[in-house]
C-alpha cells in the first residue's frame, strides 16, 4: 500500500510518502521519502505471528547496520510488549489496552524502572483524541486530536492541538496559537 502524509504546524514543513511491499518469507519493506531525506524498515514477521522485527535503517535500500532496531511481541491483534535497541541503549515498552483493543496506555522500562507513561483515550475507531506524556511526576505532553475517516476507515484527516507543560502555567490551559497542527493522508488502494 501508499500513503502520502503532509501537514502544517510545528513539526510539518514538507509532504513525505511512504511505499511499503512484501518481500517474501514473512518479510516486507517500508520505504519513507521526505524531503531530503530517505529511510526504509525491513520488517519480519515470524512463522506463529507472535513477534515481529522492526529494523530502521537510514537509506531506501537498507544496507549496512540498522540504527534502530524492534522487536514487538503480540497476543491476537495486541502488541503486548515492544523491546528497542539502538547505540543509545534498550528500553521495554508494556502495552495495556481496554475493550475494543484500543491502547489505553503504554509503559516504557529501562533498567528495571518504569521511566516514562503514556496515556490515551481513544474515539469509536479506535484513534487516540487525548494523549498524555509522563515522566516520574511531570506531564510533559498533552494533544487532543480531532479526525476524518475515508470509506475504509482510515483516518485521512487530523487535527492536533499540543500542550507542553514547560510553556504553560497549567497543562490544562487553551494551547496558544502556534501549537495546533493539522496532517492529511492520502491512501492508494
Amino acid at each position: 500500500y501508499q500513503q502520502k502524509t503532509w501537514g502544517v504546524g510545528p513539526g510539518f514543513t514538507d509532504t513525505s510518502r511512504s511505499v511499503s511491499w512484501a518481500l517474501g518469507g514473512g518479510r516486507y519493506k517500508s520505504v519513507s521519502i521526505r524531503k531530503g531525506s530517505v529511510s526504509s524498515c525491513i520488517y519480519t514477521f515470524s512463522d506463529h505471528g507472535k513477534d515481529c522485527k522492526q529494523e530502521e535503517f537510514h537509506d531506501s535500500a537498507a544496507t549496512g547496520q540498522p540504527f534502530q532496531i524492534y522487536h514487538s511481541f503480540y497476543e491476537g491483534q495486541r502488541v503486548v510488549k515492544r523491546e528497542m535497541s539502538s547505540s543509545e541503549g534498550t528500553l521495554e515498552q508494556r502495552f495495556y489496552y481496554s475493550a475494543g483493543d484500543s491502547p489505553d496506555s503504554i509503559e516504557s522500562v529501562q533498567h528495571f524502572m518504569v521511566v516514562q507513561r503514556e496515556l490515551f483515550v481513544n474515539n469509536k475507531m479506535g484513534d487516540p483524541i487525548l494523549y498524555w506524556k509522563i515522566q516520574g511526576k511531570d506531564t510533559l505532553l498533552r494533544i487532543a486530536a480531532e479526525y476524518e475517516y475515508d470509506r475504509e476507515g482510515n483516518w485521512v484527516w487530523k487535527r492536533e492541538r499540543m500542550i507542553e507543560k514547560n510553556n504553560l502555567p497549567s497543562y490544562l490551559t487553551r494551547p496558544a496559537g502556534g501549537s495546533v497542527s493539522v496532517v492529511e493522508r492520502e491512501f492508494v488502494y
